[in-house]
């Protein structure tokens, strides 16, 4: 279990060399190295509007880090004021959209919006601490965006809009290049879907099912058939991040599990997993069901 406050939520996928970075409501930022060491971590007590975070990135020399309730502030990476109360800036909430979810592919910072809910930004970062924006996209079939992800290789943002509830079920990819909007396809999670990671040419979805649903990827913007669905056996899943062969997820009752990915034998498809080790909580083994 994490110490010290309640669920950790969207982990974007987002990393800091071997490390994954951790927003931990009524908390603040985590950061823990690939075998559950906890190698640094802030409150956000005195810092934001109410003491918590959902999400937190590095972006240079910077971590940016969002509140439970809104709004986007950011701390020293390096330096004697490193994960530091003295080196916090912000927080910032450019249009009010009480972003809590972000990510980066090193130039501009992609946030959801918790106010127009199907609604996308980006954002340049200026000096003194600022943020901008450079453009937005909404989803047409709205509903509600959680986690995002960026895959680096292809340019694009992963994201779901089902993050008030089964009601909505798309997948989306956003071109972040050309700011083109794409539908994947269809994902029922039966309840609330989080987060959304690409992993090579396979897209894994988790949510409140218990699940990680990967599907086979026949372009960058296309879903093909459901290749696997594992229950990780942890409860609902709020984050996930790929660090090396490893998934790392964030779930019910302030818990960040590990599992190793293991490839099926003649298949280029992730089809099982393993429990490789759980950082914050007693290990358990994962439970595969039969494919879709």
């Amino acid at each position: 279990m994490v110490p010290s406050g309640s669920n950790c939520y969207y982990l974007n996928n987002n990393l800091d060399g071997g490390s994954v970075l951790v927003g931990q409501i009524n908390f603040g930022g985590r950061r823990f190295d690939r075998y559950g060491n906890e190698l640094n971590a802030l409150s956000m007590s005195g810092l934001m509007p109410t003491t918590g975070a959902k999400s937190l990135l590095r972006s240079g020399d910077y971590y940016y880090i969002t509140n439970q309730d809104g709004g986007i502030g950011r701390f020293d990476a390096t330096g004697a004021d490193a994960w530091s109360a003295a080196s916090f800036q912000g927080p910032l909430d450019p249009g009010g959209i009480a972003a809590e979810s972000i990510v980066t592919d090193g130039t501009l910072i992609y946030t959801n919006d918790d106010a127009v809910r199907y609604r996308i930004h980006a954002f340049t970062v200026s000096d003194p601490f600022d943020l901008t924006e450079a453009w937005s996209v909404d989803l047409p079939d709205e509903g509600r965006v959680r986690g995002l992800s960026y895959h680096a290789d292809s340019g694009y943002l992963y994201m779901h809009n089902g993050g008030a509830g089964a009601a909505q079920t798309t997948l989306y990819a956003v071109d972040t290049a050309t700011q083109t909007v794409y539908s994947m396809g269809s994902h029922d999670e039966g309840g609330i879907t989080h987060q959304v990671l690409r992993r090579g040419n396979e897209l894994l979805v988790f949510g409140y099912s218990d699940n990680m649903t990967a599907y086979k990827l026949l372009d960058d913007t296309t879903i093909g058939a459901q290749t696997s669905q594992v229950d990780l056996g942890v409860g609902d899943i709020y984050g996930a991040a790929i660090l090396g062969n490893r998934i790392i997820v964030a779930s019910a009752g302030s818990k960040l599990s590990a599992f190793q990915i293991v490839p099926e034998p003649g298949s280029m498809l992730l089809l099982a997993f393993g429990a490789a080790g759980l950082l914050c909580w007693p290990r358990r083994r994962a439970r595969r069901r039969s494919r879709a």
